[in-house]
């Protein structure tokens, strides 16, 4: 995977990097959001690079309206293609 240059979002970079580079040991969130067109999905592009290559397993998923009314659509959507794992998982 390779980056996209984005001009005049360094703030926004630092911050995202910033996020990644202290994965495992912390975990956090950002908010991304504005108006349609000014590189949200650039700046998410640019996390799941920096993820990816600092060596981490990226799963994505994408809310859409339809599915606002079901219960965990979005976490249905990143667990789905790692069903076959269940079983490696440590007891509760």
């Amino acid at each position: 995977m390779s980056g996209t240059i984005l001009f005049g979002r360094d703030e926004e970079l630092a911050a995202v990097d910033e996020l990644v580079d202290e994965l495992p040991g912390r975990g956090s969130a950002l908010l991304i959001r504005g108006a349609p067109g000014i590189g949200k999905s650039s700046l998410l592009d640019h996390a799941v690079i920096r993820a990816w290559n600092s060596g981490f397993i990226v799963l994505e998923a994408s809310g859409v309206q339809i599915e606002a009314h079901l219960p965990f659509a979005g976490l249905h959507q990143l667990t789905r293609t790692m069903t076959d794992r269940v079983s490696h998982l440590p007891p509760t």
